[in-house]
């Protein structure tokens, strides 16, 4: 099985606000967990904090942010993953 990850645009995180299912991960280590789930690629490097859905113990959607202050104005991109 081979995965593959696909990395959207930029979208403003004052977008994703009313979202009630999505959690706020900024610590180091849930970081790394999450870049782990999803192989450590280079395409997630960047990334210093997430914006994560979990449903029934898997990730439903997942958006990446650099740094780790929430700003409204701060961008985020949707992070997706998929076995083929």
């Amino acid at each position: 099985m081979k995965t593959i990850i696909t990395v959207g645009k930029p979208i403003a995180l004052a977008k994703l606000r009313n979202s009630e299912y999505l959690n706020f991960v900024s610590d180091s280590q849930d970081v790394s967990s999450i870049k782990e789930h999803f192989g450590n690629p280079d395409k997630l490097s960047d990334f210093d904090s997430f914006f994560v859905d979990i449903h029934n113990g898997d990730y439903e959607r997942v958006y990446g942010m650099v740094g780790i202050i929430p700003y409204t104005n701060k961008r985020v991109i949707k992070i997706t993953l998929k076995l083929v």
